[in-house]
């Protein structure tokens, strides 16, 4: 599937962004997966779930729990297969 992600929020300070993907209207967190060089991150994206989405466009910096839950690989079902 293409997706066709857009973002509606990026934190520079806590590194990571959320989005819209438009054609299906879900919310999405993606993040920098750092590599044993540091020469060739990667983004990676996530499902955002219903219960966050209040906080998308009030307070998007509460969904920052959620994001280093996804760091420590534990929603790996809301994984984002881009392949």
């Amino acid at each position: 599937m293409d997706y066709n992600f857009k973002d509606i929020y990026i934190s520079r300070n806590l590194k990571f962004s959320i989005g819209v993907e438009e054609s299906i209207e879900k919310y999405y967190v993606s993040f920098l997966v750092p590599t044993s060089n540091r020469k060739s991150d990667y983004e990676i994206y996530y499902w955002l779930p219903v219960n966050y989405s209040k906080y998308v466009y009030s307070e998007p910096e509460k969904i920052y729990s959620y994001v280093l839950e996804c760091c420590k690989g534990l929603h790996k079902g809301m994984e984002i297969d881009l392949s």
